[in-house]
């Protein structure tokens, strides 16, 4: 259903124009990302559910990759395409990969266990959720990591913008960035976190973070400044991938057993 609505969010934002029509395309992208965050929550469910505790960190690394995929194809082709062959038949062409997509889903099976429930279903409630003080404690620990790193990703694109880099241009950078950093780094930090508790696997994930952001900022000092914001994509990305799985893997240690994706979710 989430793969249906965010096809068609985008075909209707085609046939908007973003040079005058900003706030239909805003509500549109803001329609759209709903609906995808939205099945990003199912998804990481499935991982949770389908997946034992010692395949999680691996599966987060996976869970990742395939936001890579989505990432070259959403965030560069189709900027490519759209200076090729214009807004429309760009975003028209990545509705229709979307509805392609939407078929794959079936050959994908329920966990056995997900299936009982299902023939025996339970009332769902939040309050579970909002009365878990644990819960609560680690959404407040993760917080300060995740807004850093999302402010972070938020201004390398824009100093890109400001240095005269093309929108295409800009989509490769973070494709290419996302590809190699979750090709090397969230590998190397899924097969870490196998040896370690979740707990102090987020402990030696925020100093790997510290220590990237430190070398972010002496690159930015002594390298040429286009150098520099380029560089400091794929910085911001590994960081990205370190804290996906790492984030990822705490939290469905965390949760209770049945409602993991509802919990990481939380």
């Amino acid at each position: 259903m989430t793969q249906i609505a965010t096809t068609t969010a985008l075909a209707l934002m085609a046939f908007l124009n973003p040079k005058t029509d900003f706030v239909p395309v805003f509500f549109g992208s803001l329609a759209f990302a709903t609906v995808a965050a939205t099945q990003r929550i199912a998804t990481l469910g499935y991982t949770a559910e389908d997946l034992g505790s010692g395949e999680r960190p691996l599966g987060a690394a996976l869970l990742g990759w395939g936001w890579v995929v989505g990432h070259v194809i959403g965030g560069a082709v189709c900027l490519q395409l759209i200076e090729i062959v214009g807004w429309r038949p760009a975003l028209l062409g990545l509705a229709l990969l979307l509805a392609v997509f939407a078929g794959w889903v079936f050959a994908i099976p329920e966990p056995l266990h997900c299936m009982s429930r299902v023939r025996s279903p339970q009332r769902p409630s939040i309050f579970p959720i909002l009365l878990n003080n644990g819960m609560w404690t680690t959404a407040a620990l993760v917080a300060p990591g995740v807004i850093r790193i999302a402010l972070a990703f938020a201004m390398v694109q824009l100093r890109l913008v400001d240095l005269g880099f093309a929108a295409a241009d800009i989509g490769w950078i973070g494709a290419l960035s996302n590809v190699v950093t979750y090709t090397i780094i969230a590998p190397a930090t899924s097969a870490i976190l196998t040896r370690m508790a979740p707990n102090r696997g987020v402990i030696w994930g925020c100093a790997v973070l510290a220590i990237g952001f430190g070398a972010l900022a002496i690159i930015d000092r002594y390298v040429v400044v286009r150098v520099s914001a380029a560089a400091s994509v794929g910085i911001v990305f590994a960081a990205l991938a370190v804290q996906h799985v790492i984030f990822t893997n705490w939290f469905l240690a965390l949760a209770r057993p049945g409602k993991a994706g509802t919990d990481g979710a939380f």
